[in-house]
């Protein structure tokens, strides 16, 4: 399992240096301890202001984030959740019409991804949190642009979190040996 993990983490970073190379501003990659790799699209590329249709330039950055990630080998077990995002400016004065905006700009990006980039709809989900998980807290311009954004993550398949889970257990429980010795 170790082997595994180790196999896994060097595929993803060199997923996350080719994402990085290839779309360079408009998507970030992080690979996290369960193994799931997050890409942080840029959500001025995607959409217009206030808006929760796709761009031509958001369509093609889909597409293109399909075709080099979703799609590839090292991914097709994955599920994809595409999580929406939006700054704290109430919209029309309604913090509500945040959520629905984060929430409608999701289903605009995992709707493109099945319809028009080839992946399966079982893959696929879509979660909108407004402005209640930003990435910078800051009250500048800079850190709105920031926090208007979708987040792609790849979660592994079930059976591979149980044995992550397992592992982890059981380095703990020879941690805790050691340390009781």
């Amino acid at each position: 399992m170790e082997f595994e993990l180790q196999q896994i983490r060097i595929q993803s970073q060199r997923s996350i240096a080719a994402i990085q190379a290839k779309f360079k501003d408009s998507v970030g990659a992080v690979l996290d301890d369960a193994g799931r790799l997050k890409l942080d699209v840029k959500g001025k590329i995607l959409f217009e202001t206030g808006k929760a249709t796709l761009s031509p330039e958001g369509k093609t950055l889909l597409e293109a984030i399909a075709a080099e990630v979703l799609l590839s080998t090292n991914y097709l077990d994955y599920a994809v959740r595409v999580e929406g995002h939006t700054d704290d400016a109430p919209i029309g004065g309604s913090a509500l019409r945040n959520w629905n905006l984060s929430t409608e700009r999701a289903i605009a990006a995992v709707k493109y991804l099945q319809e028009h980039a080839g992946i399966k709809a079982q893959r696929l989900a879509a979660t909108g949190y407004a402005f209640y998980q930003p990435i910078d807290a800051a009250d500048t311009p800079e850190a709105k642009a920031k926090n208007r954004r979708i987040e792609i993550i790849l979660v592994p398949p079930q059976d591979f979190l149980s044995e992550l889970l397992t592992s982890l257990q059981n380095v703990m429980a020879s941690i805790e040996n050691q340390a009781s010795q």
